[in-house]
């Protein structure tokens, strides 16, 4: 059911479920989520400012041209879903949370914070990754044409040493 009003502002809402829920071009601001379940919904050009998302699920969610400032998602579960043009603009950080087989396109995601978060299948396509520690990154074959400050390479390095499970070794004298 699409949901036309133009904000939520300063609304807690827990526990509820929104099966294939549309929401499209309203504000999201000082809103919590604990709990709420997503699971197949639609989110349009969506701005979240100011809001916190715990143990929310995602399943399967289309999320499209949402910008986000001063969000925290932890526990989360993005799994299966599709991220295309969702562009941080200030504070955003994702904590314990599950991208398994989700992709990011297009997404601007810099100075952006991915801690203990399962990347597993996650790919990243087109995205801009500067400012994000990639030390954490697995199934790094999901970064395509992703852009990196230089100083991330060693990050890259250390994740791909791990990914691959590549052995160092000194040579033998």
């Amino acid at each position: 059911m699409p949901v036309e009003a133009s904000g939520i502002t300063h609304s807690h809402l827990s526990g509820v479920t929104f099966t294939n829920s549309v929401l499209s071009k309203p504000r999201l601001t000082g809103d919590i989520f604990s709990g709420v379940d997503l699971p197949s919904s639609r989110w349009n050009d969506i701005k979240i400012d100011c809001c916190s998302f715990a143990g929310c699920k995602f399943l399967g969610a289309n999320l499209t041209g949402v910008i986000a400032k001063d969000v925290i998602f932890e526990g989360c579960r993005f799994d299966y879903a599709y991220l295309q043009g969702f562009r941080a603009v200030g504070g955003l950080a994702f904590v314990n949370c599950s991208f398994r087989k989700s992709t990011f396109e297009a997404a601007r995601l810099p100075g952006s914070v991915f801690v203990s978060c399962s990347l597993a299948g996650t790919e990243f396509i087109g995205c801009d990754l500067r400012g994000n520690n990639l030390e954490e990154v697995r199934g790094l074959a999901s970064l395509r044409r992703v852009i990196v400050d230089p100083d991330q390479l060693p990050q890259l390095t250390t994740a791909i040493v791990r990914d691959f499970e590549i052995e160092l070794k000194d040579r033998p004298r």
